[in-house]
């Protein structure tokens, strides 16, 4: 391989490292976000669900409601939760063997 091959190689390796680091952050972050609303749901079922939780064809209770937001009724779909932790192992491993090819090609 020559030595522009070799950097070439070097500089995408860590291009696609970057990358997968900033990925693995906002996966994190969304997961963060995700248990928040859960934790915001949580409460209102705790503490007052006759008052917090209501559908829009629920609205005509004659009290004076808010509808329950649609990212907390989306919030309640557990199916998100397995396929954000799945992503979130996948770009663990994918950024472990990045490290590792690093390490073969002398990078820290």
């Amino acid at each position: 391989m020559s030595p522009d091959d070799m950097k070439r190689q070097k500089a995408d390796l860590l291009l696609e490292y970057q990358e997968t680091e900033e990925k693995l952050a906002h996966l994190r972050l969304r997961a963060t976000t995700l248990g928040d609303t859960l934790m915001t749901i949580a409460k209102w079922i705790g503490q007052s669900p006759e008052m917090s939780l209501y559908r829009p064809d629920q609205a005509h209770h004659g009290f004076n409601v808010q509808v329950t937001p649609q990212k907390y009724l989306e919030a309640l779909e557990p199916t998100q939760y397995f396929k954000l932790a799945d992503e979130l192992r996948e770009t663990e491993e994918h950024l472990d063997k990045l490290e590792r090819h690093k390490l073969q090609l002398g990078l820290k």
